[in-house]
């Protein structure tokens, strides 16, 4: 039987946007949520609480935005290193009614100049947003053929990814990739977190991105019937409500 540990337990599956947070659960060294800027903190709690001697990562982002704002400082990699999820999550910005840590914004914050823990990040996204921090692109359609290369690398990843990267930018009825190429690409990433080359896996759901929850757990659905967490079960309103 799977235990969760859940930092976050869903109770409605509620807008999420820039900002609002539904559900955070962690399984190993696996994180899912729904709103993307909780992968900051789930990256350092992790780090911090189980890899201490961890000098030097690579990271891998999949996700139709780049999230790549930078109106943080990369000090923040420090400041979050002994906060609860509570505190990052109401954390105010120092200017401007909002919150520090949005979706847009969080990634920088780990790979950036500054930052001494990531050698590589290699991006797979649709162009949307800001362009920068990738010291390597692989486009869409050579997914499935690039992806198994980034492990002759002996250092592990941090796997980070946004449902939102499987449905189009714009018309969201359907899936932009077929079902059994989705869940082939995740057939490769179990391989290789079993193998040990995948220190940590990041998901959020980005339910508007994706059109709808429904959408998003369309795909969750895939990564659940490879991983075999019992994530759609745990995400079903009646464990919940």
């Amino acid at each position: 039987m799977t235990s969760w540990i859940e930092h976050l337990p869903l109770k409605s599956k509620k807008f999420s946007g820039s900002e609002n947070c539904s559900f955070l659960i962690q399984h190993k060294n696996i994180y899912v949520m729904d709103n993307h800027r909780l992968a900051l903190w789930c990256w350092q709690h992790f780090l911090n609480s189980n890899n201490k001697d961890i000098k030097k990562l690579n990271f891998f982002h999949l996700d139709a935005h780049e999230d790549a704002k930078a109106d943080l400082p990369h000090t923040c990699w420090q400041e979050i290193q002994n906060i609860s999820l509570t505190e990052y999550i109401n954390k105010k910005s120092a200017i401007g009614n909002y919150l520090q840590y949005r979706w847009d914004n969080y990634l920088p914050v780990l790979i950036n100049e500054n930052q001494p823990l990531i050698r590589k990040s290699v991006f797979v996204t649709h162009d949307v947003g800001l362009a920068g921090y990738a010291h390597q692109r692989i486009k869409s359609y050579n997914l499935l053929q690039e992806f198994p290369k980034l492990f002759v690398d002996e250092l592990q990843w941090i796997i980070n990814l946004d449902l939102d990267y499987f449905y189009p930018k714009e018309f969201k009825n359907n899936l932009l990739f077929d079902a059994s190429w989705i869940k082939e690409f995740f057939i490769q990433l179990k391989m290789h977190c079993d193998q040990g080359d995948i220190i940590l896996i990041t998901i959020a759901l980005s339910p508007e991105c994706c059109g709808s929850w429904a959408n998003a757990e369309k795909v969750l659905a895939l990564f659940d019937d490879v991983f075999q967490m019992g994530i759609m079960n745990k995400l079903s309103n009646d464990a919940h409500l």
